[in-house]
């Protein structure tokens, strides 16, 4: 959610920064591994598939509905970065964001010992390709991300926790088993609702699966479930305002129940 909110800042279009705000979450690289070995080949393929497929879709269909003006994208985006950030070589913001995301990716994965080697390597690099003035402006930044973001999400994970807690997974499994159009749907709003970690989703889709969850609805909750959430909903809204955070969501829904559905069919 912070890099979305600074890519647009820093004038990515709309249409773009959507698709990222979408796949983003969902094509992390460890939760993807582990869907593929415990939810199956195919189901595994689909997330990935329909993932990038739906981002995509989903980004030109924003981009069209709120067309935005040259002004309000990208048309000078150079102009509006510090003369510190123009003068960076594209090998240098590559080796960054790839020690960023590798972090990241680590960390996610629990290998801490590794992600301590890379950040210490992140901060030697820092030293010697960026200024005083790159990192001040990195750590305001990241600041003012952190004080706007972080009340949304803990009020978020609340009501989603209670969600949680009312919802067996009986009662869920008992609605979402085969693979009917609305089976896929409740899949589906189910895991726009759910707040997900990343890697916590696959086994709780699995064990679904094993009460009788069909494998249209499991995709359709994998495609909905990492993307979206309570708290990320309610971040958006801040963001980008009700109008446009709706029309996201239900472009989110709507075309994960599709897509689920037809795979859904397409593997029985």
């Amino acid at each position: 959610m912070p890099l979305f909110s600074g890519i647009r800042k820093r004038g990515a279009g709309l249409g773009p920064a959507i698709a990222f705000l979408y796949s983003g979450p969902a094509l992390d690289i460890p939760p993807l591994v582990y869907s593929f070995a415990l939810l199956g080949k195919d189901i595994g393929l689909g997330t990935l598939i329909g993932i990038t497929l739906l981002a995509v879709t989903i980004g030109l269909a924003m981009s069209r509905i709120y067309p935005e003006s040259r002004s309000e994208s990208s048309l000078d985006i150079t102009a509006a970065l510090p003369e510190t950030t123009r003068t960076k070589s594209l090998p240098v913001l590559v080796v960054f964001f790839g020690l960023l995301l590798a972090i990241m990716i680590l960390t996610t994965d629990r290998s801490y010992i590794l992600s301590l080697i890379l950040f210490g390597v992140l901060v030697v690099f820092l030293l010697f390709f960026f200024s005083r003035d790159d990192m001040v402006e990195w750590g305001k930044a990241t600041f003012q991300f952190v004080r706007s973001i972080i009340p949304w999400l803990l009020v978020g994970s609340l009501g989603a926790a209670l969600i949680s807690i009312l919802l067996p997974e009986t009662i869920v499994s008992d609605y979402v088993g085969g693979n009917s159009l609305t089976s896929c749907f409740i899949s589906s709003v189910i895991g726009s609702l759910l707040y997900f970690c990343s890697l916590a989703q696959v086994p709780f889709i699995r064990a679904l699966m094993d009460l009788g969850m069909g494998k249209g609805p499991a995709l359709a909750l994998q495609l909905t479930g990492a993307a979206i959430s309570l708290p990320s909903m309610l971040v958006l809204l801040k963001i980008m305002g009700p109008k446009k955070t709706l029309t996201y969501i239900g472009l989110v829904v709507g075309l994960a129940t599709i897509a689920a559905y037809v795979f859904g069919l397409i593997v029985g």
